[in-house]
């Protein structure tokens, strides 16, 4: 059971320490890491064929963006399959994307 001394204590410690303001806070974390996985997300939706790889992603398909590569552009992409079947199945994801 809590006694209301320690109650009191604890009270007594928050007012007086708190949230330090010079101790960056968890949450301020947190929304940093937010903001920039949305700009990165912003601008990934402004390339072209974003929308291909916006589909391909909502079929479970994976494709790197090679803008990180030196004398790469976001017009470029890079593919790596498993299987003869999991080639397959982009293949058809694709031509049906072409189909429209």
């Amino acid at each position: 059971m809590i006694s209301p001394a320690s109650v009191a204590l604890a009270y007594a410690l928050d007012w007086l320490i708190g949230d330090p303001t010079w101790l960056p806070h968890p949450v301020r974390w947190m929304g940093r890491m937010i903001k920039a996985g949305e700009r990165l997300l912003r601008r990934f939706t402004r390339t072209p064929g974003s929308e291909l790889l916006a589909w391909l992603d909502s079929e479970r398909i994976l494709i790197r963006r090679c803008d990180s590569f030196h004398g790469l552009s976001d017009e470029f992409i890079r593919m790596a399959v498993r299987s003869s079947s999991d080639n397959d199945r982009l293949v058809s994801l694709i031509e049906e994307w072409l189909k429209g």
